[in-house]
């Protein structure tokens, strides 16, 4: 057994040959490591003790095997390696200088990895006389790299060298090292291969393993499981450690007698600690009972052995990958016991990604430059780049960001072309492979070597591919990896040839079959094939307008036309993108009267260009079939609804009317269908007669928005949801009903249901109750309850003609739902109907009658329930109802007659509860889907009941997949109005959640509402003043209460201010909005707020006195006056004196007078002005009212009636009171 010491040792420098007599031959350097070590990323340095630079690197691939005890070697080759006095090399494991030897001296590294660092003489050497054959290595007995000694001996490249020796027997013969086994203490094991039943007597019977090289299975256990009851029959201690079959992977085969034929039964794989790895059945799932997988549901391999299965067959695991998620169950096939099955590929779980081909010059202006990157099957490139490099230099000139899914071209292995226009010709030039994490995995050049100056390489030397282009290099050539393997070192470049960007490069193989380019010469537009009779083979040269989008076909297009092509060597997921240009081999086909590529025989990436839509309106589409076109001022013909998936919409643009198809692949799923006229752009596909605009994603449609449904923001721990899904014929596997792989709808189903949030689950069509458990098992507290009456449930099923069960069920959540009761409803009534006891059903419209009352027997189902949410109880009763389905006549007279014995019977008997009918009405709510008045009109008019999810039959929304109608409806009763959440009604969307829901999964989608048991939290922010003023103490503060009703305590509060208190005392210096955001026990959050205005009417030369307005005049004056102020009608703060009329200047002459005087004077504004004149003794002798005029004015006065004396006048503004002029008037006679 290995120990983690022994995987903690470093790598090193284990073996050096530089010179030899004559021409220097096989220079290189070996690596030593732990097993399994995975060289990629590192690399070795060789430096030049003249001056100290680097002047080679190269990049390390490949995985260390075991060659003695967990130990292994690799030599890698570096021609041109300098013969000393001195120099040196470096090894680098991409951040780290693990070693920086030297021969023949020492010295200090300039620039590279180890610069500034000083080298370590290995103190032996070579000259131009040793032996060819000979090499310094190490030797002795050790772990670590001081533990050894180097010396010069025959060269042992690839094995441990002679005398060397890691904690085993030292070797001392020279001989090739037996092969041995990585013995390792983790790694992947699953179950790879299952034989238990054949004609005749069973035989060979057992399970085969599949797992990491070197694992050693002691410990391990297979447990068998009988499916009839779950216990355990057996189980058998395992042994044996994996040999290196493929990609560091092996098998193990165990026979197993007597392991037993299924309908179910199953086995576990346990690992040393007794953790279940896998627990897989066959012939159906079930859930153990007792040992390690006690309470697990099986996962069913879904294939099978009969008693006919041939002897020597086996059930296998077929696929490229290295976990078992990776591969699929295939159907008995011969026995592969101990080796790699048929079909199956390993590859590392460790990317191998390298350079496969580039493109840089060409006669005439270069055109294509490319550079293809080739690597393990799988592997994302998404974060890689190709950093290009200036030879002249050594400096960065250009980065291209990578893209994109390695695909399976051959045997695991893949290969991707990214166009890269301007990619210098060299002299030299070069480029870096970079990962996601910056490490350089390759650094080529071409035209020579060069050490790079910045960038992701800085300072390593590139490694020269030693073949050229020129510029007479033909165009569509390209440099190219050629040979068989798996890693860059494996294959040699070749000159030019012609370019294969994007597939396996001609003259190369990963394992499979070698791939030869298509004659180019034979090459005819777009628009010729499509003029070509079908079946003709034809060679294209095609830019892509539509990859994966759809799912199948791909579109493209030349200068002249385009077309659909159907092949998932084109289409499949991650292949290609939009603006790959591609030369293909392919046959003409038609599908749908639709004209595209069949039988793709070769593709071959060629370059990259953008590709504009031709703007078209809809009547000229006839001459654009099959191309990239955009249409102007579309308008849907209905814009209300979502766009769903596989579903035609008509659109119009003012010139004609078309057809836009939304297909189940695309990100428009989902949407909003747009409500505005707006721009489409997508490709222009044929079924039959109709042609058909295909948009590719949302950037496509812009005005598709996304669908939000109400309520959504509430989080769901604090509503009761409910939810009403007709699961189409869940778990049959009676052909021609439901989706066809029952494994998946069970899956699909776990993540809807896990989505949804939902308390109650209301299904319909439930074919397999069995299945139904395994789905609810996997939900955490969740429990189920289902009908055993359904649609000809009193009869024995035909086998002549069988019909899938249609069960109604509840699924619930135990935390919040406790079960009161359940039952059939009308169960005894139908049944006594039926069988002609009672005449209550003999009017029924269906032909037969009272038997045909609910589709005959699929009778509603009913449940009661304690729901308890936030603190809060209610007893509820829900109807789960599926209805009789069809659009004919007979077929609305059968539903609107069985609803109204159902309402009759709520009405009677359920009037004073709660009651939610939910489930498949097989009708719209609005208007019937055959027309006229809707079948649940006498629900819909009854004002008892609320039909809550009437909303999305009005907006356009659809619950059955294949019709314009809500078919599936929620229904309440009037003691639940009030819980209700308005607006959270709606239809669950599994688009982008489940892929190919409709085919998979459902043709409903699941419809929901939500309920809040909890009275709304209303919050009012009363506050004891609103009108302050800054500078008088008294008027100055208020304070702010918080009144809250509904919610749930207890309630927390968060001011604007930053308290936190329930109330605030206030004394703001201006004026401002004070705010308090009140959150309550569940997290429900209210807001209140309140403007207070503020009066600054602070004076005086410190602030110390108190600014009033006395009759149109400011004032300042001590507090202590203000309040006698005030009651006498002085007002706090300044006057406006733009709103009050006022007197700048005012005389009154002459004085003394004889008869006559005058008043002059000068006002902003006119205003009325009294005049009081007084004798003596203080009698009012005159009063008089002026209208004076704004600006200046005269006003003359006659007192010639007067005797001579003094008299007293008085101006009074009447506007504001004031006193204008107060004076002494004298009479002389």
């Amino acid at each position: 057994m290995l120990s983690v010491a022994a995987w903690s040792q470093q790598v090193f420098i284990n073996e050096i040959h530089y010179d030899n007599t004559g021409a220097d031959a096989d220079e290189g350097v070996e690596i030593v490591g732990p097993a399994g070590t995975n060289l990629t990323g590192y690399s070795l340095i060789a430096y030049n003790g003249n001056g100290g630079t680097p002047y080679a690197t190269v990049n390390l691939t490949g995985v260390l095997s075991d060659q003695s005890n967990g130990m292994g070697t690799a030599f890698f080759a570096m021609t041109g390696l300098q013969n000393g006095a001195p120099d040196g090399v470096a090894l680098y494991d991409g951040s780290t200088v693990l070693q920086f030897l030297s021969y023949e001296g020492t010295f200090s590294a300039v620039g590279g990895v180890a610069d500034g660092m000083t080298s370590t003489d290995i103190g032996v050497s070579q000259t131009s006389t040793t032996p060819v054959g000979v090499s310094l290595q190490l030797t002795g007995e050790g772990a670590l790299y001081t533990d050894f000694t180097w010396v010069a001996g025959d060269r042992s490249y690839d094995q441990i060298n002679v005398g060397q020796s890691f904690g085993g027997v030292t070797d001392t013969t020279g001989q090739e090292p037996v092969d041995t086994v990585v013995v390792v203490t983790s790694g992947t094991v699953f179950i790879n291969e299952i034989h238990y039943d054949n004609a005749g007597a069973d035989s060979g019977e057992g399970v085969e393993l599949a797992g990491t090289a070197g694992l050693d299975l002691t410990g391990y256990i297979l447990t068998l499981y009988n499916g009839n009851g779950g216990s355990s029959y057996g189980s058998q201690n395992l042994s044996g450690v994996f040999a290196d079959q493929q990609a560091g992977y092996g098998t193990l085969f165990f026979p197993v007698a007597g392991l037993q034929n299924g309908s179910p039964d199953g086995v576990a794989l346990i690992d040393p600690e007794g953790n279940v790895l896998e627990f897989l059945s066959y012939e159906g799932a079930f859930t153990a009972v007792g040992g390690a997988a006690d309470g697990i549901l099986s996962t069913d391999v879904v294939v099978a052995e009969t008693s006919s299965t041939p002897e020597g067959f086996s059930l296998q695991l077929t696929g490229v990958g290295s976990v078992s998620s990776d591969f699929v169950w295939a159907e008995a096939a011969a026995a592969t016991y101990d080796t790699v099955n048929t079909g199956q590929t390993f590859v590392s779980p460790d990317p191998i990604v390298f350079v496969n081909e580039i493109h840089y010059d060409n006669a005439s202006s270069d055109v294509d430059e490319a550079i293809e990157v080739a690597g393990t099957a799988g592997t994302d490139l998404s974060g890689w780049s190709l950093v290009l490099y200036n030879g002249n230099g050594g400096a960065v000139y250009h980065t291209a960001a990578l893209s994109g899914v390695l695909p399976n071209q051959d045997n695991g292995y893949g290969t991707l072309g990214f166009a890269i226009g301007g990619i210098q010709n060299g002299s030299p030039d070069g480029v870096a492979l970079v990962d996601d994490e910056g490490h350089v995995w390759e650094f080529l050049s071409y035209e020579g070597a060069f050490v790079a100056v910045g960038g992701p390489a800085d300072g390593m030397m590139s490694t020269d591919i030693g073949v050229t282009e020129t510029s007479s290099t033909p165009v569509g050539f390209s440099l190219q990896l050629i040979g068989a393997g798996s890693e860059s070192a494996d294959f040699e470049w070749s000159t030019p040839v012609a370019q294969t960007q994007g597939a396996v490069n001609a003259g190369q193989s990963f394992g499979g079959v070698i791939v030869e380019p298509p004659v180019l010469s034979d090459t005819v537009t777009v628009a010729q094939a499509r003029g070509l009779s079908v079946g003709t083979e034809v060679v294209v040269k095609v830019t892509l307008t539509a990859t994966d989008q759809l799912g199948g076909p791909a579109y493209a297009q030349d200068s002249t036309a385009g077309i659909a092509i159907f092949d998932y060597q084109v289409h499949d997921d991650g292949l290609y993108t939009i603006g790959d240009q591609l030369w293909i081999t392919a046959e003409l086909g038609s599908f749908s009267n639709q004209i595209q590529l069949v039988n793709v025989d070769t593709v071959v990436w060629v370059g990259h260009e953008e590709v504009d839509p031709t703007v078209v309106s809809l009547a000229d589409l006839s001459t654009v079939e099959g191309q990239l076109i955009t249409i102007e001022g579309v308008s849907f013909d209905s814009p209300t609804g979502l766009l769903y998936p596989n579903s035609n919409y008509a659109i119009s643009d003012g010139t004609a009317t078309a057809e836009l198809r939304i297909d189940a692949d695309v990100d428009l799923v989902g949407r909003l269908v747009p409500g505005d006229t707006g721009t489409v752009t997508g490709v222009l596909g044929r079924y039959q007669t109709v042609l058909q605009l295909l948009p590719r994603y949302v950037a496509d449609m812009p005005g598709a928005m996304e669908f939000t449904p109400g309520g959504s923001e509430v989080p769901f721990e604090n509503t009761f949801d409910v939810t009403t899904w007709n699961m189409e014929f869940f778990g049959t596997e009676i052909t021609g009903y439901g989706p066809s792989d029952v494994s998946l709808q069970k899956e699909n189903a776990i993540a809807v249901l896990e989505n949804l949030h939902a308390d109650i689950v209301a299904v319909q069509e439930v074919s397999e109750e069995a299945l139904l458990d395994s789905v609810v098992s996997v939900l955490p507290h969740h429990a189920f309850v289902c009908s055993q009456v359904y649609s000809y449930s009193f009869e024995a099923p035909n086998p002549s003609d069988p019909f899938p069960v249609q069960k109604l069920c509840f699924i619930y959540d135990t935390t919040s739902v406790r079960l009161l009761s359940e039952r059939v409803v009308f169960e005894d009534f139908y049944t006594a109907a039926r069988t002609g006891q009672i005449t209550d059903l003999d009017d029924h419209p269906g032909s037969s009658g009272a038997q045909s009352f609910w589709s005959s027997g699929r009778l509603p189902y009913m449940m009661t329930a304690e729901v308890t949410v936030s603190g809060v109880t209610k007893e509820v009763t829900l109807v789960n109802i599926h209805a009789k389905s069809g659009a004919s006549a007979n077929d609305q007279a059968r539903k609107t007659y069985d609803l109204g014995v159902l309402k009759d019977t709520l009405d009677a008997a359920y009037a004073d509860q709660n009651v939610i009918l939910l489930g498949d009405y097989n009708d719209d709510v609005d208007e019937s889907i055959g027309g006229g008045p809707s079948t649940y009109a006498a629900l819909v008019n009854d004002t008892t009941y609320a039909v809550a999810t009437s909303s999305l039959s009005t907006a356009g929304l659809r619950s059955y997949l294949f019709a314009d109608n809500m078919i599936d409806h929620i229904t309440l009763s009037d003691g639940l109005f009030g819980d209700v959440i308005s607006g959270s009604e709606n239809t669950f969307i599994p688009f982008q959640l489940v892929e190919n829901y409709a085919n998979t999964t459902s043709d409903h989608l699941p419809v929901s509402v939500r309920f809040d048991f909890v009275e709304p939290m209303q919050l009012t922010l009363e506050t004891s003043a609103i009108d302050l003023y800054y500078g008088y103490e008294p008027l100055s503060q208020s304070r702010m209460t918080v009144a809250v009703e509904g919610g749930m305590a207890p309630y927390t509060y968060l001011w604007n201010t930053g308290e936190t208190v329930e109330e605030l005392s206030i004394a703001p210096q201006e004026s401002m909005t004070y705010w308090v955001s009140v959150t309550d026990g569940r997290g429900q959050v209210v807001s209140d707020s309140v403007e207070v205005l503020v009066t600054d009417v602070a004076c005086g030369r410190y602030d110390e006195k108190v600014e009033l307005c006395w009759r149109g005049r400011s004032l300042c004056v001590s507090e202590h006056a203000v309040t006698y102020l005030l009651e006498k009608g002085a007002s706090l703060g300044a006057c406006d004196v733009e709103d009050l009329p006022y007197v700048d200047k005012v005389f009154i002459g002459p004085n003394p007078f004889l008869r006559y005087f005058s008043i002059f004077m000068e006002a902003n504004k006119p205003f009325v002005m009294n005049v009081v004149l007084r004798n003596q003794s203080g009698e009012i002798i005159k009063n008089e009212k002026l209208d004076v005029p704004s600006g200046y004015s005269c006003h003359p006065f006659s007192l010639s009636y007067a005797p001579r004396g003094m008299y007293f006048i008085e101006l009074i503004n009447e506007a504001t009171g004031e006193v204008e002029k107060s004076e002494r008037l004298y009479k002389w006679r």
